[in-house]
């Protein structure tokens, strides 16, 4: 029940939890790798690192506390940040934010997924 949509969360956990870890260490590395044409400064990047690190907890613990409630609750987040990352990107034309989206679209995906697997198996059971 719900096993492939929960296992889905391992991906956002993961990039959330290496690259809040990686802002607060070597932010300017993580915005060059992810294609930014800006410099931002260390302190805004630290506490962007803290904030992902806090999102990435929180999805850590649905995920180990199997609350399926909120599995499908993070699509919707998501889908709010997509949002906003295409405003983003309209607005300032930083490939950052494609990068960006793309890490999230593929995170929705494999959810997504997740959840007609699930569904099928059931309906199958």
């Amino acid at each position: 029940m719900n096993t492939y949509t929960r296992r889905s969360l391992v991906y956002p956990i993961t990039v959330l939890m290496v690259t809040g870890i990686l802002l607060i260490g070597i932010p300017n590395l993580v915005f060059s790798l992810l294609g930014s044409n800006m410099t931002y400064p260390p302190e805004i990047a630290n506490l962007l690192g803290m904030f992902t690190i806090g999102l990435g907890t929180l999805v850590a613990l649905i995920y180990r506390y199997k609350i399926r409630q909120l599995y499908m609750w993070t699509l919707f987040i998501r889908l709010f940040f997509v949002s906003v990352l295409v405003y983003l990107y309209l607005k300032y034309s930083n490939p950052f934010f494609l990068t960006v989206l793309g890490v999230l679209i593929l995170g929705m995906f494999l959810t997504i997924l997740g959840v007609f697997i699930d569904k099928k198996q059931s309906k199958s059971l």
